[in-house]
């Protein structure tokens, strides 16, 4: 019921973490040192993993090279 923040006064809205930063906003998710992912948000969404980019969310709303991914 309550929330994690970091970077920031107060979380927002409904969320349960709230990451804030100046600059990139990274999330690394990992088991083991050679298998993790990145997810970081410089205006786009980008995920990395074990360094390479794997896929990527444009600030317009593309995916890879789909425009408007609409998944429902």
């Amino acid at each position: 019921s309550g929330s994690v923040v970091i970077g920031g006064l107060n979380s927002t809205g409904s969320q349960k973490l709230h990451i804030s930063n100046a600059g990139t906003v990274g999330i690394r998710l990992e088991n083991q040192a050679t298998n993790y992912w990145d997810i970081t948000n410089d205006s786009n969404l980008i995920f990395t993993r074990g360094g390479s980019e794997r896929a990527r969310i444009t600030s317009a709303g593309d995916f890879g090279r789909f425009s408007k991914l609409d998944v429902r």
